[in-house]
């Protein structure tokens, strides 16, 4: 899915010799602003292409030859000079920095791709907002892992419905694609420290470490760590990219600049990969050390018990896969995307793309406990459910909810709100 952004995001560096008449990109001062107007008023040059991308030209090796075209000597590239102009850019703090705005040929198939990406997010909203439709109707799911489950999901489908505008807009201004940005890291963040939050919650269920159990309001601590984290980040993105610091005058966000998104691939590991990064290592901490625990214990269990543990391995599973392994390709894709073919990633960015139908299948269609919840339920005020739902069962029988279930637990133990399905 990110596959397109970090490609339009890409940045490469170059020196470049001493401007010549016509290529400038605004004509006399020769300066634009972040929102793409020239400071003197003049229109941007006009180039010989739609799809546009800006550059740093300060840094590597780059030449222009006596016909004004742009040689890039690393890649053995030439632009002609009707594809590029060179202008200053003049960031919202004032400062200037040199750059060549050129045309950006996309590869063969991306436009394509793009759109079966957006097509596959929209279904998946589809899907996700059915689930949350359920739970909320299902007063029995709303327990702590159903309200973990509903902000993950919740914040999963709001980036995707953003993802999909950035990509569905020709024009966007300077103002509203920024506030798109911010929209969509604060979803994507949303959805990591509540998936964290939930694989938290499921270790400290089955773990039931000592140190943990007498703390009590823990879905107190869980909506202050799955907000309170995200909300953060953000205001550290917002410190970087507005405040002018020196401190971040390497790392500086330029959101908005050339795509609504961070500027550069290295900003975007920095602020972006690099936290959910962190965040998926710490779940797949949670789930080997749950897999282990509950390995050890069902050699020394009751059949009873152990049926209960292999369920309970299972979910662990179903929900790593489902929730976990596709943001992991994500990472990866953005880390190797570059040096393999596009086609490798097709499969799963279309997974990643799909998660809100994976979800739908996983926590309500093949979850009986829904199913059963759902009988005899009307929906669009005349299709009834079949009230047959009500007697279908499976590993998850109301004999075995009952012990695996948080309330269980509660009215058992410590009056504590935990559910495991």
């Amino acid at each position: 899915m990110f596959g397109a952004i970090v490609t339009l995001l890409l940045v490469t560096c170059f020196n470049v010799s001493p401007i010549r008449a016509g290529m400038e990109c605004c004509g006399e001062d020769n300066v634009i602003l972040p929102n793409k107007t020239c400071t003197n008023g003049k229109k941007i040059k006009e180039l010989a292409c739609d799809l546009k991308i800006s550059m740093d030209a300060n840094q590597t090796d780059m030449t222009v030859d006596e016909n004004g075209n742009l040689v890039f000597s690393d890649y053995d590239e030439v632009v002609p000079q009707n594809e590029y102009c060179i202008t200053s850019l003049q960031t919202m703090n004032g400062k200037r920095s040199e750059i060549i705005i050129l045309c950006y040929e996309e590869e063969p198939n991306h436009f394509n791709f793009m759109i079966i990406n957006v097509v596959l997010s929209l279904v998946s909203v589809i899907f996700i907002v059915l689930t949350i439709a359920v739970y909320l109707s299902t007063p029995e799911l709303l327990d702590l892992q159903g309200m973990c489950l509903i902000w993950v999901i919740s914040g999963l489908a709001s980036s995707f419905i953003v993802l999909a505008i950035i990509d569905l807009s020709n024009h966007i201004t300077q103002e509203f694609c920024e506030l798109l940005a911010y929209m969509m890291y604060m979803s994507f963040m949303l959805t990591f420290f509540w998936l964290n939050v939930l694989c938290f919650h499921i270790w400290r269920v089955i773990i039931n470490p000592k140190i943990l159990r007498f703390t009590k309001r823990w879905q107190l601590i869980y909506h202050i760590f799955g907000i309170a984290g995200p909300l953060t980040l953000l205001f550290i993105v917002l410190t970087a990219n507005y405040s002018g610091l020196s401190y971040f005058e390497d790392v500086h966000p330029n959101i908005g600049e050339v795509k609504c998104w961070f500027k550069t691939p290295l900003v975007t590991f920095i602020y972006f990969y690099g936290p959910i990064s962190i965040l998926l290592c710490i779940n797949i901490v949670y789930f080997i050390w749950t897999i282990v625990v509950l390995w050890g214990q069902m050699k020394h269990c009751s059949e009873k018990k152990t049926k209960i543990l292999k369920y309970r391995l299972l979910l662990c599973i179903k929900l790593f896969f489902v929730m976990g392994m596709t943001w992991c390709f994500e990472v990866f894709s953005a880390v190797f995307e570059s040096s393999t073919p596009k086609w490798i990633w097709v499969i799963p960015d279309a997974i990643n793309a799909l998660q809100g139908l994976l979800v739908f299948l996983l926590l309500v269609v093949f979850r009986k406990r829904a199913v059963r919840a759902l009988a005899n339920k009307k929906i669009f005020r005349s299709v009834k459910l079949p009230a047959s739902w009500r007697y279908v069962q499976d590993d998850e029988c109301e004999e075995l909810e009952e012990e695996i279930s948080l309330s269980g637990l509660e009215k058992k133990a410590a009056q504590e709100k935990d559910i495991f399905h």
